[in-house]
């Protein structure tokens, strides 16, 4: 099946400008959330030596001073634990919340559509049944317990939080919908960030997709309804 698993999530920090952090992924088919303070310029994210793309980026600013990175990449080997490694050009790391999620069949992905938002508590997205999404946010507003993203147009698979400020959660669409929201319920205050991608197996077999090919768990849902 084409299913894709929520691998973890961590604060990582460092006293210089590299910070480094292991986590038990496998193989396939990356997508990696980074949650950093916007005075933060990250150069580069890789796991277990292998450079992720840096696939949309959105910039916060004023009460939502974060910035929102999603990447991708394919991890071919996978030994006890694989180290994900954060290197910025100008400082220590203070907040630094990442978020990872495993296509273990997957061999390769586009970004399919993005969209981004600053102090405002939604944000809407064009997506497809079928699509996968991921969506990040950062708030100052209170303390943890963080936000939630249920007040969406359809209720995430998963909440996820990391430190005092980094939100995310992930979808697979039940409906296509033009302006999909995603919303959280920490309200004004947050920066939210939202993507969805096209998956590839090895033999060209569209995994995850709106449009010709439906993910696996849409079909399931679609079998058990009718």
């Amino acid at each position: 099946m084409g299913t894709y698993t929520y691998i973890g999530t961590g604060q990582i920090a460092g006293s210089t400008n590299t910070a480094t952090a292991s986590f038990t992924i496998g193989t396939g088919f990356l997508v990696f959330g980074l949650l950093v303070p916007n005075n933060i310029v990250v150069t580069s994210v890789t796991v277990n030596n292998i450079l992720l793309n840096l696939d949309y980026s959105f910039n916060g600013s004023g009460g939502t001073a974060y910035l929102l990175n999603f990447y991708s990449g394919l991890l071919l080997s996978s030994g006890t634990t694989n180290n994900v490694v954060v290197v910025t050009t100008n400082g220590a790391f203070t907040e630094t919340d990442v978020f990872i999620w495993l296509f273990s069949l997957g061999t390769s992905g586009t970004l399919k559509n993005s969209n981004g938002g600053n102090n405002t508590g939604s944000i809407t997205i064009n997506v497809s049944a079928g699509d996968p999404m991921f969506s990040l946010a950062g708030s100052f507003a209170g303390t943890p317990p963080a936000g939630n993203f249920i007040g969406s147009t359809e209720n995430p698979a998963n909440n996820e939080f990391a430190g005092n400020a980094g939100m995310a959660a992930d979808w697979v669409i039940i409906n296509t919908n033009a302006s999909f929201s995603v919303a959280n319920s920490k309200g004004f205050g947050c920066v939210i960030a939202a993507v969805t991608y096209t998956v590839f197996s090895a033999s060209g077999t569209i995994l995850y997709d709106g449009g010709t090919g439906q993910s696996d768990i849409f079909r399931i849902r679609n079998r058990l309804q009718y």
